[in-house]
């Protein structure tokens, strides 16, 4: 199934995760639905589970039986993820759960929604961003710029891997005027 971008398994009685090289035949995969499947754990020997799938943009996980809620911290792998669903697991009534949902939010650039509400990370400085939360050098350069296609000439069409993204249009345009001389410089030497 390597052409698979959206599964939607939900209310299904799954009460376990593919084993992580089982899923790996997935990669692709975009978006995975698994509301209400009676999941009890995201991980399998101490390995988590849906490491595999970096493709991973929405995930929900909403209405299981998850309880542990350091496995939430498993989740910081999927660092493409854009929509996240975790509510009405057991592990919401845990002590940490707060922290742990902090921490994905700050770990995940990318991250837009925890369960259908808005995620506002706005970098203020280091030290400090809104609402109080510290943000440090490296989750501020934590943001993947390496595939921002502006400095190959293309302008990207996200904000999220731009390096730039006021400038967008003058850097892609300066980066097709180096290239077009180049080869030009290349073309008139022969």
């Amino acid at each position: 199934m390597p052409r698979l971008v959206c599964l939607d398994v939900s209310f299904n009685e799954i009460t376990a995760l593919p084993a992580a090289g089982e899923l790996r035949a997935m990669s692709s995969l975009r978006s995975l639905r698994m509301q209400n499947c009676m999941l009890s754990s995201l991980a399998a020997e101490g390995q988590f589970q849906l490491a595999p799938l970096v493709n991973l943009q929405v995930l929900d996980l909403s209405f299981n039986l998850l309880s542990d809620p350091s496995e939430l911290l498993f989740l910081t792998q999927l660092q493409r993820l854009t929509e996240l669903g975790i509510t009405g697991n057991e592990w919401c009534e845990h002590a940490d759960y707060e922290a742990s949902c902090s921490a994905i939010r700050r770990k995940i650039a990318t991250l837009k929604k925890i369960d259908s509400r808005d995620v506002l990370k706005t970098f203020v400085g280091y030290g400090r961003a809104e609402g109080e939360e510290r943000t440090t050098a490296a989750d501020a350069l934590s943001n993947d710029r390496s595939s921002c296609s502006c400095v190959e000439g293309n302008v990207c069409l996200s904000p999220d891997n731009c390096s730039d993204w006021s400038r967008r249009f003058s850097i892609a345009h300066k980066a097709r005027l180096e290239k077009y001389w180049k080869c030009n410089k290349n073309f008139c030497d022969l």
